[in-house]
């Protein structure tokens, strides 16, 4: 994940369209969570995501919180132009310290 999280905000830093790094973000995470559990992140669904997260112990507050943000993600990939870097930044912050506390990455 560090090495992702390196490209991601290299790829931010140099001016790279926010949309596209916001689908980088949410498959990161997607893959992340997936190879926790020893999974294919193709067809994880937010319910599933839920499920594993909870199973290993991370609390309802983070788990939700780590969902929205994927979902976040998952839709400023699609969102009309406007939408920043910063603010995905953040984001990206967010999900990577959020799982790496819980899933100990």
């Amino acid at each position: 994940m560090d090495r992702r999280l390196r490209a991601i905000h290299r790829s931010l830093g140099q001016g790279a369209d926010p949309h596209q790094v916001a689908g980088q973000v949410e498959q990161m995470a997607r893959a992340f969570i997936a190879d926790r559990f020893n999974l294919s992140s193709e067809g994880l669904t937010r319910p599933d995501i839920e499920r594993l997260l909870q199973e290993s112990a991370m609390p309802r507050d983070k788990v939700d919180r780590v969902c929205d943000l994927i979902d976040q993600c998952a839709a400023l990939s699609y969102a009309p132009v406007g939408s920043g870097a910063d603010d995905l930044q953040t984001r990206t912050e967010q999900i990577a310290g959020i799982l790496k506390e819980h899933l100990h990455a």
